[in-house]
């Protein structure tokens, strides 16, 4: 395992209790994107290191990452190749699901919009069917359910019921999780299963390569191959970055201790695209260029100008503190693409 990672994962370790997951079954769906792979690989380090005989159900669409491809022929994990559209059926019964399983990149959610609505409605409802009776479930949402918030909701609490149009580009991704969570209340309320929202954004950190297309990804394509970043905007958009390391320490608590419904999983650092741009060039002695003017090209239109999620409410419940700096979370992003994508 990369050491990045590991270090990573014993981390939470240190600051979370699993107990409630020992002997227990967790099925993940996404197992193979950034917050899949840091889900399934903490279970890993947990049974190395506190013997607690979890075993993992891990479904992606692809052949396991070379992360957790060094699973594989553990007898406590197995990973299911498959489109969760085509078919759902395992042979595992699971106490815990954690549904994770989206396309996050504007670009693919574009382009596979039927397949997006329904990954977020149809089987999200087909996975709480198939929970036990006193399992959890955890359904990963998005900050993007609120849409472009006035400045009166920013940063954005839970109780904001979001500023969207079902017409906009984007609303095929952020309306199908606002639907996915209606889901998930009719089944908490009217069946009393135990479900979970997290309202996610902008996560990052190791796993995120520079062949993703996203602005970070991409950034980095550019510092590392060209040794310029050029900036197609002037960069003004704003997120607070939540570390990887973070978000999967958040979504465990959900899980398992969350005495709410619905929680903002985020950072607590409100980062610029200049800024991350800037940043970059610094640490990887790139050079950073801005165009004068703004520039509305249609590939950006749509996205929020700020996004700043509230995360007070997770935070005080489970007294979090000392998030990782978004440089620090930088600079771990850098060498693991220098040690697992570089070579």
């Amino acid at each position: 395992m990369n050491k990045i990672i590991e270090n990573d994962l014993l981390g939470i370790l240190k600051k979370i209790d699993l107990e409630k997951l020992r002997n227990k079954t967790v099925l993940i769906t996404g197992s193979n994107g950034l917050i899949g792979t840091y889900l399934v690989s903490l279970i890993y380090i947990a049974n190395r290191e506190k013997n607690l005989n979890i075993k993992v159900v891990g479904i992606s669409k692809s052949q396991p990452n070379n992360t957790l491809a060094e699973f594989s022929s553990n007898r406590n994990f197995r990973f299911y190749t498959m489109n969760l559209i085509e078919r759902t059926d395992i042979e595992e019964n699971p106490d815990f699901i954690i549904h994770a399983a989206c396309y996050a990149q504007p670009k693919k959610f574009l382009e596979n919009g039927i397949e997006t609505i329904k990954l977020n409605t149809e089987i999200t409802e087909k996975l709480l069917r198939s929970i036990k009776k006193e399992g959890s479930f955890l359904f990963l949402s998005s900050s993007e359910i609120y849409g472009q918030p006035d400045a009166a909701n920013i940063p954005t609490p839970e109780t904001y019921n979001g500023n969207c149009s079902p017409l906009a580009d984007r609303a095929l991704y952020m309306e199908s999780k606002r639907l996915g969570e209606t889901i998930c209340k009719i089944y908490k309320e009217d069946f009393g299963l135990d479900v979970k929202i997290a309202r996610a954004s902008s996560v990052y950190g190791p796993g995120i390569s520079i062949h993703d297309p996203r602005v970070l990804g991409n950034f980095l394509n550019k510092a590392f191959t060209k040794k310029h970043i050029e900036l197609m905007d002037r960069g003004e958009q704003e997120r607070t970055w939540c570390y990887i390391a973070d978000c999967t320490l958040m979504l465990y608590n959900l899980l398992l201790h969350g005495k709410d419904f619905v929680y903002n999983v985020g950072g607590t650092e409100l980062i610029s695209i200049r800024q991350i741009a800037e940043l970059i060039g610094k640490l990887t002695d790139s050079k950073v260029t801005i165009p004068e003017e703004e520039n509305k090209k249609e590939f950006i239109k749509g996205a929020p100008t700020k996004v700043q999620v509230d995360i007070t409410k997770i935070t005080q419940e489970f007294n979090l503190m000392n998030f990782t700096t978004f440089k620090q979370g930088l600079i771990n992003t850098i060498e693991w693409n220098k040690k697992e994508v570089l070579i």
